[in-house]
């Protein structure tokens, strides 16, 4: 007997914990604006700053002639010879082609270069044509500006997007972005996948609400570029007259951020893929 009701315990704890957990984590149709905000703040910047890992990665390996391992996914057009500025690239995403990083991806980028991209001052505008990532559409553009390097020798970049996302089911969500990235780790090798880019910045935007948000980065967002997620930083959300803050985490390259409201009150949100949820 005494063994039946330790068992039953036991199952009635576990139970406990993983109605805990579901309770902390964000649902979407009894989330407020404030938490749906983050979600979708958190998935466009995470996609902001993947699919500019990956352009920048396949770019740099189109510049070194190591495409090896990159034979079908992208088809790559350029509109003038190989190494001449200004050009422009195309690269097409057939369906079944993913990312380094996992993300299944389609359609087209096209990306305009004036000049070879280590010179300051070089320019790229990146649009997006009929591209779907994890089945959600991506729309707008963004330019990207090298600034050279800052006073401790790191090399950055402006970037100024617009950009929209069509999730599966309909719903959007919609921001115009003001950004710096400075590469803080792995500019002293000659690959990209170690490298790791500090973000500063704000946003304004609309969430799958239709509600008005403002943004405003407060401690720099870290992304890894092996790691298809934000791993650190914090950025402050407002909307609808409520401030809160997005945590995106301690490091760790995992699915998981956490938004904090005006009450204190912590809510964890699961960033994309949205189909994984």
């Amino acid at each position: 007997m005494k063994k039946l009701i330790f068992v039953l315990a036991t199952i009635f704890s576990f139970a406990l914990l993983f109605s805990s957990c579901k309770k902390d984590q964000l649902d979407d149709a009894a989330a407020t604006p404030l938490e749906l905000t983050g979600d979708d703040f958190s998935n466009l910047q995470g996609i902001t700053e993947d699919l500019d890992d990956e352009v920048e990665a396949y770019l740099d390996e189109l510049g070194s002639n190591e495409i090896s391992d990159r034979t079908t996914c992208p088809n790559v057009v350029f509109a003038q010879p190989r190494g001449t500025f200004p050009n422009t690239i195309t690269l097409t995403y057939d369906a079944g082609c993913t990312t380094r990083n996992g993300r299944s991806v389609e359609g087209q980028i096209i990306i305009e270069l004036s000049a070879k991209w280590d010179q300051t001052g070089a320019t790229r505008t990146v649009s997006f044509v009929n591209f779907f990532v994890d089945g959600a559409q991506l729309e707008g553009g963004k330019i990207l500006t090298n600034l050279g390097t800052d006073a401790n020798g790191v090399v950055c970049f402006s970037r100024e997007s617009s950009k929209t996302l069509t999730f599966p089911d309909g719903t959007s969500a919609s921001w115009n972005a003001s950004h710096e990235l400075c590469r803080i780790e792995g500019g002293d090798t000659p690959i990209k996948w170690d490298d790791v880019h500090q973000v500063t910045g704000s946003a304004t935007g609309v969430n799958r609400q239709g509600n008005a948000f403002q943004s405003e980065i407060t401690e720099p967002l870290i992304k890894p570029v092996n790691c298809r997620f934000i791993v650190g930083g914090v950025s402050t959300l407002t909307v609808n007259g409520q401030t809160g803050s997005l945590n995106f985490g301690d490091g760790n390259c995992d699915r998981l951020a956490e938004i904090t409201k005006p009450d204190g009150t912590v809510r964890t949100i699961i960033l994309d893929p949205w189909w994984r949820r």
